[in-house]
């Protein structure tokens, strides 16, 4: 293995306050079990005990792991998440946080997105992305009511009146940060019920990879009522349709802000780029809303226009907000 894949794995380690006390668990599975590995060879250098969990491949993002390893999470004092899928909108996650364990999430593992965080650690301005991000993230907190269109297609109108916005891959109650990583979105979830529109999903979407044909979504009330495209809107459908009642929700709108950040297909980095939206499907009780499922499904949403309580925040795909 690339030694240089050490490095990424320290850099994003270093920042997670690990101790000499402290119990770590790798939670790896069948597809990331060698770079899941060199977490666990480096976090074993850093705290008492760190112990590698694999497991089989999830579905999809927001599948329960399995009970053993939900429990292991829970009595650990730091998670290191080097999986395919996400674990982020899981309640063995919430419920590990709740016990104390903080969370490092490293989802779409791979060796050249690793290479590519290594890259962009050496690239970006990193206290100038904080200081954009939160800046961001304070006029979505603040919002009430944000409007989206593209060329494309997409023009719907999300309600957030009341919510947090967040502030994920960055440093967060019960998370750590990933200076090694792809950080740099600010998130909130829409009031269950309000998002009504039209949302075109175009280059990539979670479990899907890179679209074959945008995929285009009528939403009613909060609640995708109708799919269309090609074979990758047929693949979505089959997803929702095979998943549960909350599948359907409007869970997250997002901008990226990381100026590094490139499109490849793997939407660890995509929903990262400067400018870019992204806005899922299925579980928000992460984002502070009310749905529990066993999906979080995003879709990317390239050169958008962005207004937000009347004022322009992001112009076909620029971003217009500095802090």
């Amino acid at each position: 293995m690339k030694p240089e894949l050490y490095r990424v794995a320290h850099n994003m380690l270093s920042d997670a306050g690990i101790q000499p006390d402290h119990h770590v668990l790798v939670v790896g599975d069948s597809h990331t079990q060698q770079l899941a590995e060199i977490f666990n060879a480096v976090a074993s250098t850093m705290a008492k005990e760190s112990v590698l969990a694999l497991m089989a491949v999830r579905r999809n993002h927001g599948q329960e792991p399995p009970r053993v390893i939900a429990e292991a999470m829970a009595a650990a004092d730091i998670v290191i998440h080097a999986v395919t899928y996400a674990l982020t909108h899981t309640d063995a996650t919430r419920n590990a946080q709740a016990r104390g364990a903080k969370i490092l999430t490293t989802r779409g593992l791979t060796e050249e997105l690793m290479f590519r965080m290594l890259q962009a650690t050496l690239e970006v301005d990193h206290d100038q992305l904080i200081r954009d991000t939160r800046a961001l993230a304070d006029i979505l907190t603040q919002a009430k009511s944000i409007h989206l269109t593209t060329d494309l297609g997409t023009d719907v109108l999300i309600d957030v009146t009341g919510r947090q916005a967040m502030l994920p891959g960055l440093a967060r109650p019960g998370h750590v940060g990933k200076k090694g990583g792809f950080f740099g979105e600010a998130a909130i979830g829409p009031v269950e019920g309000t998002t009504n529109g039209k949302v075109v999903f175009e280059h990539a979407m979670d479990n899907l990879g890179v679209l074959d044909q945008p995929i285009y979504l009528t939403v009613n009330a909060g609640k995708v009522t109708a799919i269309e495209g090609g074979r990758s809107a047929e693949e979505l459908r089959r997803l929702l349709e095979q998943a549960d009642a909350g599948a359907t929700n409007i869970a997250e709108f997002a901008i990226g802000t990381n100026p590094v950040a490139k499109l490849t297909g793997n939407l660890a980095e995509d929903k990262k780029v400067r400018g870019a939206v992204h806005m899922a499907v299925g579980d928000n009780m992460n984002l502070g809303g009310l749905v529990r499922s066993d999906v979080h499904l995003d879709g990317m949403i390239l050169r958008p226009t962005v207004i937000i309580d009347g004022k322009t925040v992001v112009e076909r795909g620029l971003l217009l907000i500095k802090g």
